[in-house]
This record gives structure tokens, sequence and C-alpha cells, in this order.
């Protein structure tokens, strides 16, 4: 398969992106709120309210987050709750998408990302929305579920993503690990997955953990900081934010109010199409 040509993002293209998030974004807390749910602005989305009071310059995406119940509770009312220019894209919604997390995309746009482009699925620019789900206190207990996770989440993403856009050592793992796990759909392995993330979701434990999109348990929430919401300040409005933030963005990025690096300093989506 041919190597698709990546885009270069110009400043004003990264400006029209992120008035187009900061939309969705908003639509998506005016939902939140009239229907009681809570969530939390995280990874680089929070690490920019704190930092810059905003998008952090370079970046270009939105991220938040729900508790596993407020987030199967979201997902039920989005379609009808949210506004006709958004779609609320699962797995349920658009059937070519597999991510184990869901997004909410504005129509009439695109935001194509190379690994994703030969799919015929919805691929506005979006906010993703990532859910929590608490695993055990028990250190055994809570390694077994990681590696149970672990062994169907790898699976699935390397059916899913297109190995053909991977170059040198990545590209030939993607492939083995393609044919490897070619025994098993693409359906049961992101069941699976997604059932083991949800299995401690009723025990009374302390620790959130965010599996789609980390490896390690480095980066926990503590349940009691996403029971205490309060509200941070993000470019014009103001949004939900995880009680004790500092705490979470210390374990996630150190020293979070120092730059990184000025090569580090770009967008981190690769992209082969792009129109608003």
């Amino acid at each position: 398969m041919i190597q698709m040509q990546e885009i270069m993002v110009s400043e004003e293209q990264l400006t029209q992106i992120k008035s187009k998030e900061l939309y969705i974004l908003k639509e998506f807390d005016r939902v939140c709120r009239e229907n009681g749910l809570k969530y939390s602005l995280i990874y680089g989305t929070l690490l920019g309210a704190v930092r810059h009071k905003g998008f952090i310059p370079w970046d270009d995406d939105v991220d938040v987050c729900m508790l596993r119940e407020d987030y199967e509770k979201f997902r039920r009312i989005a379609q009808d709750k949210l506004p006709n220019e958004l779609f609320y894209q699962s797995h349920c919604t658009d059937k070519e998408y597999f991510q184990l997390f869901d997004k909410i995309r504005l129509n009439g746009t695109v935001f194509a990302e190379k690994y994703y482009a030969k799919y015929h699925m919805h691929q506005g620019i979006y906010i993703d929305i990532f859910p929590c789900d608490k695993i055990p206190n028990s250190p055994i207990k809570k390694k077994v579920q990681l590696i149970a996770y672990q062994f169907f989440r790898v699976g699935l993403m390397s059916r899913y993503l297109d190995s053909s856009q991977r170059k040198g050592f990545k590209k030939w793992c993607a492939r083995i690990l393609g044919v490897v796990y070619s025994v098993f759909s693409m359906d049961y392995l992101y069941a699976k997955a997604e059932k083991i993330a949800k299995m401690y979701n009723r025990d009374d434990t302390k620790e959130l953990f965010i599996f789609p999109d980390t490896i390690t348990c480095n980066s926990t929430i503590d349940y009691y900081s996403m029971q205490t919401i309060s509200t941070i300040k993000f470019e014009d409005a103001c949004f939900y934010c995880m009680g004790n933030y500092e705490h979470y963005l210390h374990n996630q990025y150190g020293d979070y109010m120092e730059l990184p690096p000025v090569d580090e300093r770009i967008p981190k989506h690769e992209l082969i199409n792009l129109y608003y």
C-alpha cells in the first residue's frame, strides 16, 4: 500500500481546529451540566488549562474523562441531546470505529489521521471522551487485570491501525501481531477488552484508571477526586476538572509547569487530510 502523505498544519489551521474543538467541548459541557453528569478535563487539555489558561499552543486536540457510570449515561443520551451538527462516535454508532474510548465529531469537517484513513467512518474534527474504571486494591489483581486488558487491546490495535503507515521495526511488529491475532475478530477483541476494563467497577476501591490510553498504572486517579469536581478556566469558558488535579498532573508529567524542549512543541496527530 502507498505511504500516505502527511500534511503540515499551519498556525492558522491549528487556530481553526481549536475553535471547532472548543465549540464541541462547550456542547459536551452543556449536556453534562443539564443531565447531572460529571467529567474532568484530562491529559494535555487539563495541563493547558493550568499552565496556559487554555489550549497548549501547539496542541491539536481536547481530552475529557468520565467515571464509567456517567460515561455510559452520556453514551445513551448523547445523540438526542447534542445539536444536529455533532455526531457521537462509538463502536455502536460507527461500526468501523474500534477505539476503546468515544469521540464527538463535527459534521462537515475532516480531520483524517493516516492510521484510520482506510476506514469508512466519520473522520471529522473531534474531542476524545475517556472512561475511568476502578482498579482493585490488591497489587496482584491489579497486575492481572492490566495484563489481561493489554492482551486484548494490543491485539485489537494491531488489527485496527493501518500497519502499512508505520515504518521500520514498528511496521514489522504490527504486521506480525496482526497475523497472530487474526484468529480473533475485532468485535471479539473489543468486547473482551472493554469487559476486563469494567470488571471492578462495583467494588469499593479507591483508584481509577484510564485503560484505553495507557499501558502502565503510573497515572492512576484517586476516586475521590472525581467525586469532588470543581471548575477551571479554559480559553473563554470554565469547565469541570477533578479535585486535587495538581497531584494527577505531577504523576503524569512531573514538573508540569516547565515547557518541553522546542523540538517537542508540535501537534501530535499525523494528518493526511484536513477540512474545516
